[in-house]
């Protein structure tokens, strides 16, 4: 990295950058010597100089009523930077609390890729609350396969009901009974084939999320207790008008 550009990354101005690399380059010097060399007016190198040894950047010296400007050891960087450092721990506690008392409800997250899928089922039995499932839930097993063994094993002994509602074909019953095979306890129903479609809607504790079963799964997570509350309303009208058993 250039010097002058880290030099305003550690908070040092454009001018503030170039004079005080000037001042390491050359050392000890004068204002007009700086201002031949920065090509700025006077008073603003003397400005700039007031505000580097504010800083603790430089320090000058009078000889025969003339200043002579040199760098302070570019160490003091480092302790500068230790100092905000200290500073900021010091008050850190207080401002995670500000922040958390203050965080918003609710979270958004968009997540690609069957390790989303995997997160979620994880999060899901960490979350040990009542899953409902409406869509093309079931593919998932196609999809996934192995990789969600171990979470729909977790899911068996930590969540205290599953209902899932599926599209009436032949495909969604078979992948209802491998998942049951896992979860006994996890109830299904069924819709007509006719409105069936790649996406599924998966709500527990006050998580929605949206899934797009494809090759590479997109999952959109929303934590929201006002949209999980809304989805299970509407789940509880599809499930009453759902068929409770798959028709040949």
């Amino acid at each position: 990295m250039e010097v002058e550009v880290a030099l305003r990354e550690f908070g040092l101005t454009d001018l503030e950058s170039k004079l005080y690399h000037l001042l390491l380059k050359t050392g000890e010097t004068t204002a007009p010597a700086l201002v031949s060399k920065l090509k700025v007016h006077k008073a603003t190198v003397y400005d700039l100089l007031s505000v580097l040894e504010r800083k603790g950047l430089a320090s000058h010296v009078n000889r025969e009523g003339r200043n002579y400007y040199s760098p302070v050891d570019p160490k003091c960087l480092i302790e500068i930077l230790e100092g905000k450092m200290n500073a900021i721990m010091e008050i850190y506690p207080t401002l995670e609390k500000y922040y958390s008392s203050n965080k918003a409800e609710r979270e958004i997250k968009v997540l690609e890729g069957k390790a989303a899928v995997k997160s979620m089922f994880l999060d899901m039995a960490k979350a040990g609350k009542p899953v409902l499932a409406l869509g093309a839930s079931m593919q998932m097993m196609g999809i996934m396969g192995h990789r969600l063994v171990h979470p729909l094993k977790n899911l068996k002994t930590t969540i205290p009901l599953g209902r899932t509602i599926v599209a009436n074909k032949k495909e969604a019953k078979e992948e209802v009974e491998k998942v049951k095979a896992f979860c006994p306890t996890i109830e299904a129903r069924y819709y007509p084939e006719k409105n069936n479609s790649p996406a599924a809607f998966i709500t527990y504790g006050d998580r929605l999320n949206l899934i797009l079963w494809q090759s590479d799964p997109l999952v959109i997570s929303i934590k929201d207790p006002c949209f999980a509350k809304a989805f299970r309303s509407y789940f509880d009208i599809i499930w009453n008008a759902s068929k409770t058993s798959p028709e040949d």
